[in-house]
């Protein structure tokens, strides 16, 4: 069985995922994970649309983060 969710969790702390709400990996500043293994678990037969959700919120601050850096 595959299980293609849950791999790398998002968590508030290290105890509690590998990375935060927005994908960045704990320890590793700018080192992000933007697929279905950052969510919290199972949402469906077919995540796909979710995983996209997801995805797309984790590049919108990573966006946001990098015009920040370079302004």
């Amino acid at each position: 069985m595959r299980r293609p969710a849950r791999r790398t969790s998002c968590g508030q702390e290290t105890d509690l995922g590998v990375v935060d709400s927005y994908g960045e990996v704990f320890g590793y500043p700018g080192l992000y994970v933007a697929d279905g293994s950052a969510m919290l678990g199972p949402v469906g037969a077919n995540p796909s649309l979710t995983i996209a959700a997801v995805a797309d919120r984790f590049a919108e601050r990573l966006l946001q983060t990098k015009r920040k850096v370079t302004r």
